[in-house]
């Protein structure tokens, strides 16, 4: 039997910008939303679409220790990743990457199930995961690899767990650093855990998620996926307390997690795709030898746009969240060069037939970024974004989270404490900003409702009716879908020249001269519905 190829994306180590020294903390900044692309499919036929995503920010050398997040150059590990996924779904694909690895990763076995808590995991839900037909993959350095189809059925922010069985030594480890949001690992030589259900064997926790880096599912067409590009306000990072690599409590309480509850509250099927990576800067990489840390800051907001939003299933617009580790990181850039990289991420996503939507740059007072040549950048480059035209429009997120008294810093409420990163209120300020009456109700050309179709019942009186006589017809409309039938009212009935229309029960009473053949047709239409028709024999023995 032919097996199915394995599906590797090619090409996906984003291009180095130049390098440059981070200092402090990490920051962000927030957008808006989509518009369905043109010549979009129709509704009723279903696509893949990112469910979650996470983008990996860099490839950490694998120590050996316990708690280390990747396995021991003695032997492989089972991980188990934790994620909360915005689509529900029935039929699942998972995308694993290895994209800063410096060398092969295998991938021996790996199963995707519902989590009971912690790490274990609902007994009954375990699904092994399938590669090309064979339950094992290598993937080059380099590359991201997606799973064959498999059927787990689980609602929005349920979470599940990715168990990843990795064969052999592995040098460095593609990980998002900065998770918030805890997974596990079993010790080195404890063998395939993948289909464990207890927790027992996976005594070490993770603060960041290696390897695993999306989740697609089969949708409807109206679904799609709206992808947020951006820095720690994305990610979900809070200041103090939740340190890069110790944040383990924030789980689905990022503002692109709050912004998809408010679209499930209007009843829109639309994911909010992560691509926040703490520390980004739209210019320059996070890949500084000199500051270790500054690794997981990941590429150039403009190197990695193709492959952490572009390549992602089902996208229909861009959130861009970029612009304040740019002006605070040291060297800084002015505004002149932030400008510069935000149109260059507009041209690439419009390139991709994709809407893009900017967004102000949130206050600096009093947080390690604030200097005089900082806020007067900031100030000029939301001046800019308030003006442009050259994105789809302006979210004023500065607005959205300011104080009032103080239009320089954070209102207190929305301060996680180092007057940069925002707290979980802040966060939801972020989501509540953004105007649902400008996201797409469908990424995709409405077909028409002709689900249903028209069903037709006749009686007549007197029986038999002799031709040439007036009979009295009385005709019951009912509209079949899927097996079930429902009366129709309104519906338009044509017969022998005379039109009626149904009544609230679905009938109408038509008076109709007997033809001398005996035969009569009927004709039921109804807007939403396949038209109805059939044919009435009065039986030829009985007319004169």
């Amino acid at each position: 039997m032919r097996r199915a190829p394995v599906v590797f994306l090619e090409n996906l180590r984003p291009m180095r910008a130049l390098f440059c020294r981070p200092v402090g903390l990490l920051a962000a900044t927030i957008a808006l939303v989509v518009a369905p692309p043109a010549g979009a499919a129709d509704c009723s036929a279903e696509r893949w679409v990112t469910s979650w995503a996470a983008s990996p920010s860099h490839g950490r050398p694998a120590p050996a220790g316990p708690v280390a997040t990747g396995p021991a150059t003695g032997g492989g590990r089972t991980y188990r990743l934790v994620i909360t996924p915005h689509l529900r779904g029935t039929t699942v694909r998972v995308r694993l990457s290895n994209r800063f690895g410096s060398g092969p990763v295998t991938f021996a076995a790996a199963t995707i199930a519902q989590r009971r808590r912690g790490a274990s995991l609902k007994p009954g839900t375990i699904r092994s995961l399938r590669f090309g037909g064979r339950p094992a993959v290598t993937v080059p350095a380099g590359r991201d690899v997606v799973s064959d189809a498999a059927g787990l059925a689980f609602s929005a922010f349920d979470d599940l767990a990715v168990s990843v069985h990795v064969a052999g030594p592995v040098a460095r480890i593609t990980e998002h650093f900065v998770a918030q949001q805890l997974s596990y690992s079993a010790l080195p030589g404890a063998g395939d855990r993948t289909r464990d259900t207890s927790a027992l064997r996976f005594g070490a926790q993770l603060t960041a998620r290696p390897f695993v880096t999306g989740l697609e599912v089969r949708a409807p067409g109206q679904a799609g996926a709206i992808a947020a590009l951006g820095d720690s306000l994305t990610d979900g990072y809070s200041g103090p307390g939740a340190t890069a690599g110790a944040g383990t409590g924030r789980a689905a309480a990022r503002w692109p997690d709050a912004l998809r509850r408010r679209l499930i509250a209007a009843g829109r099927p639309l994911a909010v795709v992560n691509a926040g990576v703490s520390g980004n800067r739209i210019l320059r990489d996070g890949d500084d030898p000199v500051t270790p840390l500054s690794a997981a800051y990941g590429p150039a907001a403009r190197d990695r746009l193709r492959a952490d939003v572009l390549a992602q299933s089902g996208v229909t617009g861009v959130i861009v969240l970029e612009g304040i580790n740019d002006i605070g990181m040291p060297p800084q850039a002015g505004a002149a060069e932030v400008i510069g990289g935000l149109t260059g991420l507009v041209e690439q996503v419009r390139a991709a037939g994709l809407p893009v939507w900017l967004a102000t740059l949130t206050p600096i007072d009093g947080s390690v970024f604030d200097s005089p040549a900082a806020q007067t950048t900031r100030t000029a480059v939301n001046a800019w974004i308030r003006s442009q035209r050259i994105g789809a429009g302006v979210v004023d997120t500065d607005a959205a989270v300011r104080d009032p008294a103080a239009p320089g810093r954070l209102l207190p409420a929305f301060d996680s404490g180092d007057h940069l990163h925002l707290s979980p209120a802040g966060y939801r300020a972020l989501a509540a900003a953004v105007d649902l009456a400008q996201l797409p109700l469908a990424t995709c050309a409405a077909a028409p409702p002709v689900a249903s179709r028209l069903q037709l019942s006749v009686s007549v009186s007197p029986s038999p009716a002799p031709a040439g006589t007036l009979a009295t017809f009385r005709i019951r409309v009912r509209a079949v879908t899927r097996g079930r039938a429902a009366p129709v009212a309104g519906a338009l009935v044509r017969m022998a020249g005379r039109r009626g229309r149904t009544d609230a029960t679905g009938t109408v009473t038509l008076r109709v001269r007997v033809p001398r053949t005996g035969t009569l047709r009927v004709l039921a239409t109804d807007r939403g519905h396949r038209p109805g028709r059939t044919v009435v024999r009065v039986p030829a023995s009985r007319a004169r």
